[in-house]
């Protein structure tokens, strides 16, 4: 295959009136020769794949999308994502409901008033003093992670 000085060189020497055309929004421009007659149709089939190649890498490289990927994350509430967390890990001790008779948790506002509270005596490891819940292994980070974007998020309920 004719390399690209060749080309250009087969361009100069055949070419009887050359023609630009912009394409698109794109700001890519490629010119096109056109020629009434040509005296290789070898040259003409190189032109045309490099000149096409061309075309296509410069629409590309010069093409962006305008509009970016936006991930949005629903904020963490009360009642999607800490009120299962609260009965699952602070019953029965926690809930009146359940017999419990240490500091209630199981309201929105109980949880909201005390989430500090809660969230330092979850991050302790057991054996220390204060340590929550009370008996069972600690809470996985994402769980405690959960109340902490909860109270990121503006504490609310729903």
């Amino acid at each position: 295959m004719t390399d690209i000085p060749q080309l250009r060189h087969h361009l100069r020497e055949y070419s009887k009136g050359c023609r630009t055309i912009v394409y698109g929004k794109c700001e890519a421009a490629f010119i096109f020769s056109l020629f009434c007659y040509s005296k290789s149709h070898q040259f003409m089939k190189q032109f045309l794949f490099v000149g096409l190649t061309l075309f296509t890498v410069s629409v590309f490289s010069f093409c962006a999308s305008s509009k970016k990927a936006v991930a949005t994350v629903a904020p963490t509430t009360y009642e999607a994502n800490v009120a299962q967390l609260v009965t699952a890990n602070c019953s029965p001790c926690h809930i009146p409901a359940k017999g419990g008779n240490k500091l209630a948790l199981d309201t929105y506002v109980a949880v909201k008033e005390n989430i500090d509270s809660v969230i330092a005596r979850i991050e302790r490891h057991p054996g220390e003093r204060g340590f929550m819940p009370f008996k069972r292994a600690r809470l996985s980070d994402s769980t405690i992670t959960v109340f902490k974007q909860w109270k990121t998020d503006g504490l609310t309920a729903k």
